[in-house]
This record gives structure tokens, sequence and C-alpha cells, in this order.
């Protein structure tokens, strides 16, 4: 068991230093298309890509930040688990496992973290589009 909870803490520990490095990367980016917006109006099919990029960074900020709570959740699966060991006698008595709520909250965070990810690539797409049709359109 201490094998398979080092081989956990490891991939989490290299999985959570990425997840921050996107996290910011989606601030700074957002920062920088705020900062850097276009005093005269934007020619209309593009505005709408800039719009759902700076949208999909809010999106991926957002979920972002609730991701990086997957330490925090897995802390506490690891206490609850240490706390109240799975055995037979616990079993046989109809005992639930006592990290099922937490197993729940995993999961949300993985999805949360997979669509960060996911509205992240879509704003980078968005953005370059955005980029083409100003090239075209100037």
């Amino acid at each position: 068991m201490n094998h398979i909870t080092e081989l956990s803490d490891k991939y989490n520990s290299l999985f959570d230093g990425w997840f921050k490095n996107l996290t910011a990367l989606s601030i700074g980016a957002l920062t920088f298309l705020v900062s850097l917006m276009p005093q005269s109006a934007i020619p209309s099919p593009g505005k709408y890509f800039l719009i759902a990029c700076w949208i999909l960074l809010g999106a991926s900020i957002l979920f972002g930040l609730i991701g990086s709570f997957r330490p925090v959740v897995l802390a506490r699966l690891h206490l609850l688990m240490n706390l109240h060991p799975l055995t037979e006698k616990n079993m046989s008595a109809g005992e639930k496992i006592p990290s099922e709520w937490g197993a729940y909250k995993l999961q949300i965070i993985i999805y949360c973290q997979n669509i960060a990810v996911v509205s992240f690539f879509l704003a980078f797409v968005n953005l370059v589009i955005y980029a083409c049709l100003k090239t075209i359109y100037a």
C-alpha cells in the first residue's frame, strides 16, 4: 500500500506543478490581452473570437483554481482511510467506506481540471483565429 501511495504522491506533485503553470499562463494571457485592447472598434467577426478567448481564459482560471484543491482533497482521503481502515470485520458489519464523499469531491476536481485544460486550448485557438482575421481585415 505504501508503494501505491508513493507513486500517487509523485504523480500528484508533477501534475500539480504543471497545473499551477497552466493557471498562471491563463491569468497572464488574460491580463496581457485586456491591457493591449485596441482603442478602435474591432471588426465584427474578429471581436467574437476575442470575446470567446477572454471568456475561455476566465473559465480556465476559475476551473484551474477549483482544480488546485486536489492535494487538499487527496490528503483528506488519505487521512480518512488511515483513520478508518477497511477490514473484513467492517465490511461484514455493513459499514460504508468513510471517504465516499471525498471520492466524489475528487471526481469533481478532476472534471474541473479537464475543463480548465480544454478551455485554455480553445482560448488559444480563438486567439489564433482572431489574429488571422485581424491580419486579413487590416
